[in-house]
């Protein structure tokens, strides 16, 4: 990893939860990039993973990209109350110990503008189908981001992990 990736914070789950946060994040980076390893509890085969910036539920845009090895498919969100990365995370159905891996890029997170960003995850649940999904976010909010809450379709499994880091100029 570049070494201006800054740890900002993670957390590896030892119990159950529906909801991870990331506060109290500091504005003196000039990017931000969050790394997860999930899995979900729910029954169906494959979950979703919800986002938000400082807990607002409005004014998210999305285009998103999938594929599943047979049918590839597209997404348009506009105007929703979240941002997601679909049917990628693993779930209780799943083959055991399996997790997905996703990234989310902001940069200039700080900005008085609108907040853009990107997600990539991939999923396996060896089961049915594996998912792959890259999208195009923005968050139309001239706020600094301080505040990052991943939902959780069901509930994270233990052992999901996310990490935020912080990106300084090089």
């Amino acid at each position: 990893m570049p070494s201006t990736y800054v740890p900002i914070s993670s957390t590896t789950l030892s119990s159950t939860a529906s909801i991870v946060t990331f506060s109290g994040i500091p504005s003196t980076f000039t990017d931000l990039v969050v790394k997860m390893s999930m899995r979900d509890t729910a029954a169906t085969t494959t979950r979703n993973i919800q986002f938000r910036f400082n807990s607002t539920t409005t004014n998210y845009f999305q285009t998103e990209l999938q594929g599943n090895g047979s049918a590839p498919s597209s997404t348009r969100r506009s105007g929703a109350t979240y941002l997601s990365s679909d049917n990628t995370i693993p779930a209780g159905t799943s083959l055991a110990n399996t997790f997905n891996n996703a990234e989310i890029y902001i940069p200039n997170y700080t900005s008085t503008l609108n907040k853009s960003s990107y997600t990539f995850a991939a999923g396996e649940d060896n089961i049915t189908t594996a998912y792959i999904m890259i999208a195009a976010n923005c968050w139309n909010n001239a706020s600094v981001i301080n505040t990052v809450s991943f939902v959780a379709d069901g509930v994270h499994a233990i052992g999901s992990s996310f990490y935020l880091y912080g990106i300084s100029k090089s």
